[in-house]
């Protein structure tokens, strides 16, 4: 099994970035990758994968057991400055359409409030974008399709995305089925979304402002 991680430097004022499972921070500065394409199966194996890390074995034990245990969160993309197109492992694409001047993002377990807008080809079938009160949930809870549960630990509060999430990241194979006012949504559908990260609480203390992008 192939595990990347990636560190880079994204918002310049922003000191440092946490895994969202452990209390190792990485400084944004720094561009580091751990590849490990079979399990480590003896110390001198993981002696050897710790060489140029600055790791002991003990915290590269620690690191393979926080990748394994979130596999959403296996690969992280590069994420670029510029907003340029992301494309995630599954397929799903995003890019940001406006840039929100919080500094914090969230982890799997956060509370967040989002606000969207979703369509399937021409077809609006979700429009909270400008509800007065966002929807809330808890990445991880699946209360949301997978590629914005995806996407959403790699936005700032106030960022608002454009995302494409493929089918199978979307509603499956299985599709979503009519309900009143809303027609069905046929399987494997690429869905696209306008995706605000609007609130975190617990992590601002202020209400995000959106600029946009120049």
């Amino acid at each position: 099994m192939l595990f990347v991680a990636y560190w880079k430097n994204i918002q310049p004022k922003q000191s440092s970035f946490v895994f969202p499972c452990c209390t190792r921070c990485v400084n944004n500065t720094s561009f580091f990758r751990l590849f490990f394409k079979t399990r480590p199966s003896s110390v001198k194996s993981l002696s050897l994968l710790a060489v140029g890390t600055g790791w002991n074995r003990r915290s590269l034990l620690k690191t393979i057991t926080c990748l394994a245990a979130f596999p959403v969160f296996r690969i992280f993309p590069v994420q670029s400055a510029n907003n340029e197109e992301i494309v995630l492992p599954d397929g799903v694409r995003f890019w940001l359409v406006k840039k929100g001047i919080g500094k914090a993002h969230p982890a799997v377990g956060d509370l967040v409030g989002i606000r969207f807008r979703a369509k399937y080809g021409e077809y609006v079938f979700d429009d909270i974008m400008k509800s007065e009160q966002p929807y809330y949930l808890r990445i991880g809870s699946h209360n949301v399709i997978q590629g914005i549960e995806e996407v959403l630990p790699m936005l700032n509060v106030g960022d608002v995305a454009h995302v494409i999430v493929p089918g199978e990241a979307a509603f499956g194979s299985k599709g979503r089925k009519a309900s009143p006012g809303k027609r069905a949504i046929p399987p494997n559908a690429t869905i696209e979304y306008d995706l605000e990260l609007s609130e975190l609480p617990g992590k601002e203390d202020f209400t995000p402002q959106v600029l946009d992008s120049p």
